[in-house]
């Protein structure tokens, strides 16, 4: 009993210690985030500008309110945004992520679709993000797409990080991009995210189709943490920025209200409930403009309290 006595200091002060020196992560859940933003593409790409670092400011002070630390945020910002540059952020994700975090990624850019390379497509196109070095069109032996980011493969990226993080974790994906941008006639003031132009051979034929192989995007699986995905617009609209008369400013018309709503009193919403919320908003935005943009939420565990940090 004496012997407990005496050395009981000595087991505390090892104790607070051990907790000083082992790294954050190791100890306690974390808030990570990746930002990927391009408003101005190589000269040559074809690709034009959009207002997509307006979205950065935003967005910085929306996850330094939500808790985000500098040290576990990280922007990728027009030339740092390459497809190395993204896909070796996803990797860190992975590898550094621990059970319970929670993840913020975010994608502001130009948008395209492109022709499929597996089959799993049921309009033979996949979904891709244009990224820093991606060119516009397709020219054998030049340019086949090596920049662009396809959705199977953020997919993914996704599947290995909600792995890691396991069910107590959480993922929250914004994609301020659009892929199909149709034909739709542009408003005054206001810039537009994507393309109708399809990125594919000259002669590229859709491959049957094969219900059997058609993906399905979001899985629960077994130990994989929830995630819940956030599109500015249908496949069929065109994603077009908003303008705010009172800064000024052109913005993507996702991250402006959903930064905006952020701001609110959410307690108690689930994401569905919340992505409602955020329909009604933009309704609002776009009632008095001949514009029809409806984002879009796709969730393995909608009725999930809504929060997108710890």
């Amino acid at each position: 009993m004496v012997f407990f006595l005496m050395t009981t200091p000595r087991v505390l002060f090892l104790y607070i210690l051990f907790l000083l020196l082992v790294p954050h992560t190791l100890i306690a859940q974390t808030n990570r985030a990746l930002v990927v933003a391009i408003s101005n593409y190589p000269s040559g790409s074809e690709w034009g500008i959009t207002n997509a670092l307006n979205d950065v400011a935003l967005l910085r002070q929306m996850l330094q309110q939500k808790g985000f630390a500098s040290g576990g945020t990280t922007f990728l910002l027009n030339e740092q945004a390459t497809r190395k540059g993204v896909v070796d952020q996803l990797r860190k994700m992975e590898r550094v992520a621990g059970k319970g975090d929670y993840i913020y990624i975010h994608f502001s850019c130009h948008g395209q679709q492109m022709f499929d390379d597996n089959g799993d497509e049921e309009d033979g196109y996949d979904e891709a993000f244009v990224l820093y070095h991606a060119q516009r069109k397709y020219e054998e032996g030049v340019y086949e797409g090596e920049e662009h980011l396809r959705d199977d493969e953020l997919g993914e990226w996704l599947d290995k990080i909600r792995q890691k993080i396991g069910l107590e974790g959480n993922v929250t994906v914004l994609l301020d991009a659009c892929h199909s941008a149709t034909g739709a006639r542009r408003p005054k003031n206001r810039y537009l995210r994507g393309t109708a132009y399809p990125f594919a051979p000259k002669n590229y034929k859709t491959p049957p189709a094969d219900p059997a192989r058609w993906k399905n995007v979001l899985t629960k699986g077994a130990g994989l943490a929830p995630v819940h995905v956030f599109s500015a617009c249908k496949e069929t609209e065109a994603n077009f920025e908003y303008f705010d008369s009172a800064a000024n400013k052109s913005y993507g018309f996702l991250t402006f209200v959903f930064s905006a709503l952020m701001k609110e009193d959410n307690k108690g919403m689930t994401y569905q409930s919340f992505a409602e919320k955020l329909l009604n908003r933009v309704a609002i935005l776009l009632k008095q403009e001949d514009v029809k943009q409806t984002p879009t939420l796709e969730t393995t565990h909608g009725a999930r309290t809504f929060n997108i940090s710890r």
